[in-house]
């Protein structure tokens, strides 16, 4: 017998709610796991419209984003966002396949399938090539080796052509990619260009010209003073960058307070420090695990400046904790500070567990290494 058409869509859409219902029941078994519920029940009620492919596509990014499992997660995320597209494709909803060409390039750059990512960003819309080299850039940055941010440089510059070449000439358009520049030409240790460009960013948005700006540059320029010594500076940046962040309606992130709070340390100011995390982490702020546990570690550290070691050990702890829903990277990173702890106060026993698996790994050794923390 041959499956005409609609018969394949209405097989593939029955195995994929089998598939989708399995994994609730998974998830049901640890009730403090997130999972979409609402979505799944939509979803299993829905037609085969452009309802179900944008539920598709929702479903698709929580895995995505989703800690945990990475690899369940990436081919759970793919296996979402390819019905979307298909699905699109079959009803000729062309936001449906470009939302979903999207988020399957960022799978692809999540997972570090750079053939497929090279593939899709060749059969792609302008626009979403611009998007997913942009998600390539991001992760190639954080990467930190040499040859990562080179690659994110030509890709960046691939944005800027790309731009230019689709009439994306906006000022707004300018200060992503200066931002962008900026950010990269700090991790290459090229701090006058960052500078340069960091500044280009905050004056087309201080003359009028672009009404779009992050954290990002003034993070950069706070991080470039902090490496020159100029911790005042430093702060200064680092300030700007939250309040950019409270008139775009967002709280700061985990990333920009720890930022702040090393640097009053580096003053001898760990109280100071303190005091400015208290303020800005109000009861009720909501935060995600990781800017939940960079604050967190974060307070350990103004605790452990203080030498009040056993306040201290009571945070790394508790980072510890929130870290498990994160990734291994993240949670080896979080042993340098409790082992740093044991070894100042002579508790070599602790420390030798954390030592140890900071060590058995080389290439994640390399890893940490690379990190500008």
């Amino acid at each position: 017998m041959f499956l005409t058409k609609t018969n394949f869509m209405n097989r593939l859409y029955m195995i994929l709610l089998l598939f989708l219902m399995g994994i609730v029941k998974t998830f049901s078994q640890n009730d403090s796991l997130p999972y979409p519920t609402d979505l799944l029940q939509q979803y299993a009620k829905s037609k085969p419209d452009t309802t179900r492919v944008q539920l598709l596509i929702k479903l698709s990014s929580f895995y995505l984003l989703k800690p945990g499992e990475e690899k369940v997660n990436l081919d759970s995320a793919i296996l979402l966002a390819k019905e979307a597209k298909q699905l699109s494709e079959s009803l000729k909803y062309k936001r449906g396949e470009e939302d979903a060409d999207f988020w399957l390039g960022s799978i692809y750059v999540e997972g570090k399938d750079y053939p497929q990512v090279h593939r899709i960003l060749n059969s792609v819309s302008d626009t979403n090539r611009i998007r997913i080299m942009d998600q390539l850039v991001d992760y190639k940055v954080h990467t930190g080796s040499a040859q990562d941010i080179d690659t994110a440089l030509y890709y960046i510059r691939q944005i800027l052509i790309q731009s230019e070449h689709i009439g994306y000439k906006t000022a707004d358009q300018k200060v992503f990619v200066y931002s962008m520049l900026s950010w990269i030409h700090f991790q290459k240790g090229d701090y006058a260009q960052a500078l340069a460009y960091g500044y280009k960013c905050i004056k087309l948005v201080e003359d009028g010209s672009a009404t779009e700006l992050n954290e990002r540059p003034y993070i950069t320029i706070g991080r470039i003073y902090f490496e020159q010594g100029n911790m005042e500076q430093s702060i200064l940046y680092y300030q700007k960058a939250i309040e950019t962040s409270h008139k775009n309606g967002q709280n700061a992130s985990g990333t920009v307070l720890k930022l702040v709070a090393r640097a009053y340390i580096k003053l001898n100011k760990p109280e100071e420090a303190l005091a400015f995390l208290e303020k800005n982490t109000k009861p009720g702020t909501k935060y995600g695990p990781t800017d939940d546990c960079l604050v967190t570690e974060s307070k350990g550290n103004c605790y452990f400046a203080m030498a009040q070691y056993d306040k201290a050990e009571q945070y790394y702890k508790k980072c510890l904790e929130i870290a498990k829903n994160l990734t291994k990277l993240d949670q080896l990173i979080l042993y340098i500070p409790i082992a740093k702890l044991y070894i100042q106060t002579k508790q070599f026993d602790k420390a030798k567990y954390y030592v140890d698996a900071l060590s058995t790994s080389e290439s994640t050794s390399r890893q940490i290494k690379k990190i500008k923390i």
